[in-house]
């Protein structure tokens, strides 16, 4: 007898579902390592959230820091979205509509570019920083292999999102814009992606169990690029503008 299906909710008024308890040994300890895995590496801990928030306005702002910023989270999102159409076993048990669950949220970037600049986000340019390449070829190379690293982005992209949130509330003093920032988040990714990621992978390694160890080490791989990534934009953020280096 197959695992009870979970469909994609159609509609705003969804319940939020919890995650799948399947019996056999294989999903749960699939379920065991990735729930470790996310928490060892939740975003909103990395100290770059406290980076943005404790940078004053005219920092942020300074040499187009929050600029480059956001176009290094728009090339990774680019690419998310692109590679995820080839994310295998999602089409299985008509899971294949989760697919459509990346992150959307770089209008919370380019808003916030609009408010802290005087260039209209249109004008952003320029080429990827390395560290954004290399995390580019990482879900281009992990995405078609399995679910393993298109499950740990699910499982903690919302709370990267809130993250930045939390962190450019500073920023932004007056209520109306804290109240428009929040509206962005509230619909960038749902609450319930998490649980939808985890139990889109726990079905598929149920029905075949040889995915296990493979799928865990694609999620540890991309884990330790988006690390990586976040680093990158904290040492991008610290780093002196140009006309003071010598």
């Amino acid at each position: 007898m197959k695992p009870a299906m979970v469909k994609t909710p159609r509609s705003h008024s969804v319940t939020v579902p919890n995650p799948i308890i399947l019996n056999d040994e294989t999903s749960q300890v699939l379920q065991m390592e990735m729930e470790e895995l996310s928490e060892a590496f939740l975003p909103s801990k990395h100290s770059l959230f406290l980076t943005i928030s404790h940078m004053s306005t005219t920092q942020l702002a300074q040499a187009h820091r929050w600029n480059v910023l956001t176009l290094q989270y728009e090339a990774v999102m680019k690419a998310v979205r692109h590679y995820e159409s080839l994310v295998p076993h999602l089409e299985e048990e008509g899971l294949e509509e989760l697919k459509n669950w990346s992150a959307q949220s770089e209008n919370i970037f380019r808003w916030a570019t609009d408010k802290m600049s005087s260039h209209h986000p249109s004008t952003l340019f320029g080429e990827p920083r390395p560290q954004t390449q290399r995390l580019i070829r990482t879900v281009k190379k992990l995405f078609p292999q399995g679910l393993g690293a298109w499950c740990f982005l699910t499982m903690v992209e919302r709370d990267w999102i809130v993250a930045f949130e939390k962190a450019l509330i500073p920023h932004f003093p007056v209520q109306n814009l804290r109240n428009e920032l929040h509206a962005l988040v509230r619909t960038s990714v749902p609450r319930y992606s998490r649980c939808m990621g985890l139990n889109a992978t726990s079905l598929a390694v149920a029905n075949h169990p040889r995915l296990l160890d493979e799928t865990l080490k694609q999620a540890r791989e991309m884990a330790a690029g988006l690390d990586d990534f976040w680093n990158d934009l904290q040492s991008l953020l610290l780093e002196p503008p140009l006309t003071s280096r010598r």
